[in-house]
């Protein structure tokens, strides 16, 4: 398991709390194997750390439950899941589940929950180091000949059960947007209207900030590893994934078809009203590529995207144009779909 570090970092020179202007920014790293960042903007200095200091408790517990790698609820999910009878789950666990087998079907597959848990572990994403190897193709074709799908599991209330030994579940960046979500729901019921809330590559925003709308910088979007700048409204959600092999020959985003990294795309963006269903959509999209982005992006309700090829090629909803800072550079290659 990766060493787990944590501190916290506020703005205005780096002093924790609150700023002359009354804007509170607080930032932890660890939960969820990343940093979580929140922003308060024009809302009482004391209340707003008191209910960041809960809002950050309650989103170690939430870590402990459904993140992969040291996640105790996960680990015994799937654990019971193997055994094909009936069990109880945790109802944070249980809604991501539900939420996860819509997305499968809106997919076509190509958000899969349900095999990733088997072949990231056969890959040794979740160890470190990394290994040198990839796995033997017989052991990608073993899992791949048993299917583990989410269509394999049933739900009775927070009860859930697989007819599928071999379903092993890992959310991905699903357990972020989710993450996100509670919290921007949470910061909400504080009558918060201004805020940012940050977990990894995934963020979404309330209100605007102190000079107008939301700017998003995602970076290594485009070709040559250049980034976006994007305006968010309120209530958006955006993510961004993207192939990163770190040193290493192979990248972890695997194709849940062929049970190797998908090799069709590079990056995508997405943004949406719900962080979770915007993470769940750059998984199906990364995996769909350029010849099938479109058609699995409006089946999953998304209408502003941005998908980066393996050639280099920029797709993207033409309406992403009105979201854009900057212009993309001249020499991008752009294919703009209604």
């Amino acid at each position: 398991m990766r060493h787990r570090k944590t501190w916290l970092v506020g703005v205005c020179l780096f002093a924790l709390g609150g700023c002359s202007d009354g804007t509170v920014q607080r930032q932890v790293c660890g939960p969820f194997d990343t940093c979580v960042k929140v922003q308060i903007i024009g809302y009482d200095t004391a209340s707003a750390r008191r209910g960041l200091d809960t809002l950050f408790a309650d989103l170690n517990r939430l870590d402990a439950i459904i993140q992969p790698g040291r996640s105790k609820g996960l680990r015994r999910m799937n654990a019971l899941l193997q055994t094909q009878e009936w069990a109880s789950i945790n109802p944070s666990l249980y809604k991501l589940v539900r939420d996860s087998m819509g997305f499968y079907q809106a997919s076509e597959g190509l958000y899969n929950p349900a095999i990733m848990g088997a072949l990231l572990e056969l890959w040794g994403f979740d160890r470190t180091p990394l290994p040198k190897q990839p796995p033997a193709p017989q052991e990608i074709e073993a899992i791949l000949r048993a299917r583990p799908r989410m269509s394999d599991l049933s739900l009775d209330g927070i009860r859930i059960r697989s007819n599928n030994a071999l379903v092993k579940i890992d959310f991905g960046m699903l357990t972020h947007g989710h993450a996100v979500d509670i919290a921007i729901a949470y910061l909400q019921s504080l009558g918060i209207r201004q805020a940012r809330v940050q977990i990894g590559n995934t963020a979404r925003v309330l209100g605007q900030d102190r000079h107008g709308h939301w700017q998003l910088t995602v970076p290594r979007l485009l070709p040559g590893n250049g980034a976006l700048t994007l305006y968010l409204q309120d209530g958006e959600a955006a993510c961004s994934l993207r192939a990163e092999d770190r040193g290493q020959r192979y990248h972890k985003l695997l194709h849940p078809e062929t049970g190797r990294p998908a090799t069709a795309s590079r990056a995508v963006a997405v943004i949406h009203g719900s962080a979770t269903e915007a993470s769940a959509a750059c998984h199906a999209l990364f995996a769909a590529g350029p010849a099938s982005w479109r058609r699995i992006g409006s089946q999953m309700r998304i209408k502003d995207a941005l998908l980066t090829a393996a050639d280099g090629t920029v797709h993207a909803h033409a309406a992403l144009t009105n979201r854009l800072v900057a212009p993309l550079p001249d020499a991008t290659q752009v294919q703009w779909a209604p």
